[in-house]
């Protein structure tokens, strides 16, 4: 409740905050299929989740490992504390420095404050997301022996958006990860990104669909829900207009929203 406060009571109101660029979303190295000989990467996996945002999103999400140390037998493994460099990994002000660099975006003013609300806003969904897992665990539907774990992380992940609120300073943007000039930072225009056809298709295929079929039948799935979930003493239940609103997204070639 504390992070959910923070969040809304800090919320950048400038421009910047209103930057569009394609965001993958889940963002990480396990997403990455990397040369087998070469260090670069062929293909970015896991899209389902991407979408339109800010420009640090991804990298803010991505440099959470940094904040979290590696705890033996739980799910927490990240670099608080590693040194970077004798490991042969780039240290969270390179990694900022390296998108900046190849995002090649104009400079966002008080970059400090984006970057922690964004950072934040991580950890939330990351508490978020360990409190679905350990619901999952205490209903015995969960897909992981150690789903039941997550519920400490849940308290935990909270705990550090909090911190970044209260404890990230200029230091952690240092001079040199400003910008490509040394001056700027992610930026708050597209300098020359623009959609596809094939995104204009779909959006405008989602749009419609949108209106035809899902705004109409919300009180309808939630009639449905409701009434299948007292009957079966459970939330998780699909009623049956989601199995005909997942036949009619197929056959406009949106099947992968479900």
């Amino acid at each position: 409740d504390k992070l959910m406060g923070a969040l809304k009571s800090s919320l950048p109101t400038d421009e910047a905050m209103f930057a569009e660029v394609l965001v993958h979303g889940d963002f990480r190295l396990d997403n990455l299929i990397f040369h087998p000989t070469e260090p670069r990467i062929l293909a970015v996996l896991d899209w389902e989740l991407s979408t339109i945002g800010h420009p640090l999103a991804d990298i803010s999400y991505i440099c959470m490992p940094y904040y979290l140390p590696s705890v033996p037998n739980t799910p927490i493994r990240g670099l608080l504390g590693v040194e970077c460099e004798k490991i042969g990994i780039p240290n969270k002000s390179q990694l900022l420095r390296s998108y900046i660099n190849y995002a090649g975006a104009p400079a966002i003013e008080n970059i400090l404050v984006h970057l922690r609300y964004h950072l934040a806003l991580s950890f939330f969904r990351m508490a978020a997301i360990a409190q679905g897992v350990y619901k999952r665990s205490k209903q015995g539907n969960a897909s992981s022996a150690r789903a039941s774990l997550f519920g400490k992380f849940v308290e935990f992940t909270a705990q550090l958006g909090n911190q970044i609120f209260s404890d990230m300073s200029e230091d952690d943007v240092p001079l040199h990860c400003q910008g490509v000039d040394g001056f700027g930072s992610p930026g708050s225009l597209l300098p020359a990104f623009k959609f596809s056809a094939k995104f204009h298709d779909m959006r405008t295929k989602l749009l419609r669909l949108m209106q035809e079929h899902i705004y109409p039948n919300e009180k309808v799935f939630f009639r449905q829900h409701e009434e299948m979930s007292e009957a079966k003493g459970s939330r998780w239940v699909v009623p049956p207009m989601m199995e005909r609103l997942k036949e009619t997204a197929r056959a406009r070639g949106l099947w992968n929203l479900f």
